[in-house]
């Protein structure tokens, strides 16, 4: 069983990475499925057949200005975020790694528009 405070329903957090904020929020549900064949058959012997509960874990990273990515966690321990190739030691790696991307595009942003100062809806004077 995975323990920790972010495996509790409802849990949310905040880290900052640079000039942004990321914000992780708890998605977690649980289903009752039917019992698969061994299940049921241990059910059985006891007299008491019945849904099996099935929980399954996932945080939303939101980063303002982009789109919220969900993080689930690997069977080995690691998570992955939004379903990627790539795969992080845990929950704050993930949500960090979103958050440089963004600030990384924020910072690109400003560049670009400090590097502009005339683009004010104005076309650009032709060479």
């Amino acid at each position: 069983m995975r323990q920790g405070p972010e495996y509790v329903p409802g849990w949310s957090g905040r880290f900052a990475v640079g000039d942004v904020t990321v914000v992780v929020f708890a998605r977690h549900s649980t289903r009752h499925r039917l019992p698969r064949g061994h299940e049921l058959m241990r059910q059985q012997a006891r007299g008491r057949p019945a849904l099996v509960p099935e929980t399954t874990h996932e945080w939303m990273v939101s980063v303002p200005g982009r789109p919220a990515m969900s993080v689930r966690p690997l069977p080995g321990g690691r998570f992955t975020l939004g379903g990627g190739r790539e795969t992080y030691e845990s929950l704050r790696d993930a949500a960090e790694a979103l958050g440089r991307r963004a600030d990384e595009a924020l910072r690109a942003t400003r560049d670009q528009d400090a590097a502009c100062p005339d683009a004010g809806g104005e076309p650009a004077p032709a060479p």
